[in-house]
């Protein structure tokens, strides 16, 4: 990874609210919990947090990456292999960044496509509103309210 990617890669992550300092990204992440954050940041539904817990055994790092994998990365589209989830809970350097910089990616093709959709229905329903109107003879123009004298 280059140094401009990595410095992109630096202030996306800061510009996330993150529970802890990232010290070394390396070591931040090697549990997955940090991760789990970042995605739950843009997709609330996806992550439940109390399935993450902070760890500095090997064991529950693999048990965190493995959960992320089945229950979250799957849904953008995301897979990372055994042997590099391996490697990022061993706290191999420069593992998690190209990691963390795909999941970057694949979590700005879900909002776009989030997006799209939102503004395609909107469209749809504003299309669908305008002909039924005219369609029933109503008029785009709401009707005044209707004044009373008393004279």
């Amino acid at each position: 990874m280059d140094q401009e990617a990595l410095e992109e890669l630096h202030s996306w992550l800061d510009s996330i609210p993150l529970a802890r300092a990232k010290r070394s990204l390396t070591r931040d992440f090697s549990d997955g919990v940090l991760l789990a954050k970042v995605v739950k940041t843009y997709f609330p539904q996806l992550v439940e947090m109390n399935d993450y817990v902070p760890a500095s055994s090997t064991q529950q790092k693999l048990s965190n990456w493995g959960q992320l994998n089945r229950k979250v990365f799957h849904r953008l589209n995301f897979y990372v292999p055994n042997d590099v989830i391996t490697k990022i809970a061993q706290c191999c350097p420069g593992v998690v960044e190209l990691v963390l910089s795909t999941l970057k990616q694949k979590i700005q093709e879900k909002l776009k496509q989030k997006g799209s959709k939102r503004n395609s229905s909107s469209q749809d329903l504003e299309y669908y509103s305008t002909t039924m109107e005219q369609t029933l003879g109503y008029s785009s123009v709401s009707p005044r309210p209707k004044t009373y004298s008393t004279g």
